[in-house]
């Protein structure tokens, strides 16, 4: 019995696989940042309430800012509106451990760190999703999609 031919697919655009593994890079990030501001928090106080307040400084962006982050996504300039992200996200790590190294108010300064990369996590994820139709053909949207996906639920 014979094995029947496989049809290997071509591979996709350079340019979705460096944006996949930006992706993917940005998800581990915010994996990191997800896991690490409560746990610093933590060292800074022992109240309860103002451990869980970094999580929702974390997540409330997306239900303030989400649509309005995706109006832009559709109207900007899609590429650089994600290096633009990344910058701004990689100033409020930066300042994070500035504002932490010297004392300045840290838990403050946690807080406005998570709610600054939740707000810019916003904008880098719908403009991340739009792009995709720009990188490749639409019959590998399908494939494209579910590769991002992917990379974005591993991170």
């Amino acid at each position: 019995m014979t094995k029947p031919p496989t049809t290997r697919r071509p591979p996709l655009s350079r340019e979705f696989r460096s944006l996949c593994g930006a992706g993917l890079a940005s998800s581990v990030g915010d994996g990191a940042v997800f896991v690490g501001f409560p746990i610093l928090a933590s060292t800074l106080t022992h109240d309860a309430r103002l451990l869980a307040g970094v999580a929702v400084a974390q997540r409330l962006p997306w239900l303030v800012f989400s649509l309005l982050t995706g109006a832009l996504a559709d109207r900007w300039d899609r590429r650089r509106l994600i290096g633009a992200v990344e910058i701004l996200r990689m100033v409020a790590v930066l300042g994070l451990g500035a504002a932490v190294a010297g004392g300045f108010h840290p838990l403050a300064a946690v807080y406005l760190a998570a709610f600054s990369l939740g707000s810019l996590e916003t904008a880098f994820t719908g403009s991340l999703g739009a792009i995709v139709p720009q990188l490749v053909a639409r019959a590998d949207l399908g494939r494209a999609n579910g590769y991002l996906y992917a990379a974005q639920m591993s991170g």
